[in-house]
């Protein structure tokens, strides 16, 4: 008898021991072809605020032109290796084509929860049994093909995302990596779970932190290449202000990679006085690394892990934020998909 028939019959045992309710999860999760909509992490929605995280105030055009401003005017290490080329059309065409060819392959594909609203999403991880619904999940992910997201906008994110609060206050970057390299390993995708002190040294980080081009080179060696067999994470730069284009693209390659099951890392820049992520000093300016793993209201809003955590008291370890005032703090430097 093949294993994926003994699979079959295991899981069936357990499906008739479930509510009615609880039963047609579990067979869509077994049937191989259609595990749509299937809760593997509800940690997300429990996190999620009332309003989604979605501002209902953005900056004005004003507040938006002086954050820029004060960033173009600034000392900024990274200026010298600013490539807005890496966010052009064909460049970010020719990154989706070679992503798209890993995911035909099998390499690329892995497990995401998406949902096509918020009430799928709150029928999909609120109101599952504690019974037997999360093993039957677990037994038909782990014993026949991974989950894979179907393509469109909702709520999505990557199961189980990491988060470890950072060893020293400059080492936002070997945590992130980390902690991107953990949550694919938790995810069965192969990754490789270094520590922080691991990614570190593997970067050169120094007490001025991480620099950009040595925090993706820990992805890919980390994360990248041993998931997908190459350099799956470039950077994308993103202007002072990003534009409108800047923007959309950003939501869409977010969305590409959650989708897959591939977190994202995001260089902030936080300048003072300007907007901050969650529980950072407000009259400080900070650059810092963090992992974006997925995203909400149709795009508008985004949820991330910090690992500021050991850093400032304030700091929630996963939050949903704005996606405007996001890609807005992401100005300046950009992000890594």
């Amino acid at each position: 008898m093949r294993l994926r028939t003994i699979v079959s019959l295991i899981v069936s045992l357990f499906v008739l021991q479930l509510p009615i309710a609880d039963r047609f999860a579990a067979i869509a999760l077994a049937s191989g072809g259609s595990a749509v909509n299937a809760c593997h992490d509800a940690t997300p929605l429990a996190t999620l605020p009332a309003d989604d995280a979605v501002s209902a105030q953005p900056m004005t055009p004003l507040a938006l032109s002086e954050v820029a401003l004060a960033k173009a005017r600034a000392n900024d290490p990274e200026a010298a290796n600013r490539d807005l080329a890496t966010g052009n059309p064909n460049a970010i065409a020719a990154r989706v084509a070679l992503k798209d060819a890993s995911v035909r392959s099998g390499r690329g594909k892995g497990s995401a929860s998406v949902f096509s609203d918020r009430a799928a999403a709150v029928r999909g991880c609120g109101v599952q049994s504690a019974s037997l619904t999360s093993t039957i999940a677990g037994l038909a992910d782990a014993l026949t093909s991974r989950a894979e997201a179907t393509v469109g906008s909702g709520y999505g994110w990557v199961d189980n995302l990491n988060q470890q609060g950072q060893v020293t206050s400059y080492y936002c970057g070997p945590a992130t990596v980390s902690e991107v390299a953990r949550t694919m390993y938790t995810n069965g995708r192969g990754a490789i779970p270094a520590d922080q002190y691991t990614t570190g040294r593997y970067m050169g980080t120094t007490t001025n932190g991480t620099t950009i081009n040595n925090f993706v080179a820990g992805l890919n060696a980390y994360v990248g290449r041993p998931v997908a067999g190459w350099n799956w994470y470039a950077f994308v730069w993103l202007s002072y202000s990003p534009t409108a284009s800047e923007r959309s693209t950003f939501v869409s390659e977010l969305e590409y990679d959650v989708e897959r099951g591939w977190p994202v890392g995001g260089d902030a820049w936080e300048e003072a006085y300007g907007p901050h992520l969650k529980g950072h000093p407000y009259n400080q300016t900070i650059f810092h690394y963090i992992e974006l793993g997925g995203y909400g209201s149709s795009g508008a809003s985004v949820y991330y892990a910090d690992s500021a955590t050991t850093v400032w008291s304030t700091v929630p370890r996963l939050s949903w934020f704005d996606m405007q005032t996001m890609i807005t703090i992401l100005g300046g430097r950009g992000y890594a998909w």
